[in-house]
């Protein structure tokens, strides 16, 4: 008599099986045709009896063997294969680098910089600028060759005992003073009030004209105390023509600089709109802060040291 081996409990692995896993690989595709329905040899579960009272209560997907029956397998839905659009296959271009930058300079090719780098304000400032750097070359060789004959002569008279320092210290003031009126002057023009930028460009220019008028008066007591331009009755005669060339040429900065603001001040006056009018102010500002700058360096080297 045959025994039925449906509810047969099955028997335990060894001990020594126990724990053991197969390799990966095979292991799933023994897994892959056990949910596709095909049976596996030497596997449990898959072919199993449907005939067996109570195998489909027991059942559980993956065909895995339970106490109380055996499993059955599942089966999966076929999937729907892919059909391609009718009409001729086209290929889509091969993408390169270059594509890419290309659509990059595409899409900021709209974009406007903040500021156009060739303006007729950026090239009246770029011309002062450089005209500055020349300027500042000429300065700066004057006091040169100023420094180099006083190291080289005996007999260089001390410009405290011959020059009249109490009297360049004010002039220096004057125009550091004027050098405060014209930025007041290019702050109000930029809050749109012209009336009051002209009235401290006045100011400006007033401080340069009495800077030359005290240095015209000291020119003349020094021609009458004896000192000229080929001539020292101190000391060597190279600091006669040393002191008015330098001077000189400053003068001569700042009579065209009392021009120049006196010019911006009828400027101002006929543009109606302030916005105009404030690249040429801000011009003449950096002009005559250039002056300002080189007189406190002509006065530290040829007066106090």
């Amino acid at each position: 008599m045959s025994r039925c081996t449906c509810c047969e409990r099955p028997r335990a692995r060894p001990a020594s099986r126990r724990g053991r896993r197969r390799p990966g690989p095979a292991r799933a595709a023994r897994r892959r045709r056990r949910l596709s329905g095909v049976p596996v040899v030497g596997v449990r579960g898959p072919d199993v009896q449907l005939g067996v009272p109570g195998a489909a209560r027991h059942a559980v997907p993956g065909g895995r063997r339970h106490r109380g029956g055996a499993a059955l397998p599942r089966r999966m839905a076929p999937r729907a294969p892919r059909r391609r659009p009718p009409g001729p296959r086209t290929r889509s271009p091969r993408r390169t680098r270059g594509d890419d930058m290309s659509q990059v300079a595409q899409m900021h090719s709209g974009v406007e910089p903040a500021e156009t780098p060739l303006t007729p304000e950026s090239w009246g400032k770029l011309g002062m600028w450089i005209f500055l750097a020349g300027d500042a070359v000429g300065f700066g060789t004057l006091l040169a060759a100023y420094g180099a004959m006083r190291a080289t002569s005996a007999d260089w008279p001390n410009p405290y005992d011959v020059l009249g320092i109490n009297l360049t210290a004010f002039m220096t003031f004057l125009l550091i003073c004027s050098s405060v009126t014209m930025v007041k002057a290019l702050e109000w023009l930029g809050r749109g009030d012209r009336g009051k930028c002209n009235m401290f460009l006045g100011f400006t220019a007033l401080g340069g004209a009495i800077f030359v008028s005290l240095q015209a008066y000291e020119w003349t007591h020094l021609i009458n105390s004896g000192l000229h331009v080929d001539g020292n009755p101190w000391g060597a005669a190279l600091f006669g023509t040393s002191f008015f060339i330098v001077t000189g040429f400053h003068g001569l900065h700042v009579t065209g600089g009392v021009i120049y603001l006196l010019s911006m001040m009828r400027y101002v006056a006929n543009r109606p709109d302030p916005a105009a009018s404030y690249n040429a102010v801000e011009i003449a500002g950096l002009y005559w802060h250039f002056v300002d700058l080189v007189w406190i360096m002509v006065f530290t080297f040829m007066y106090l040291l």
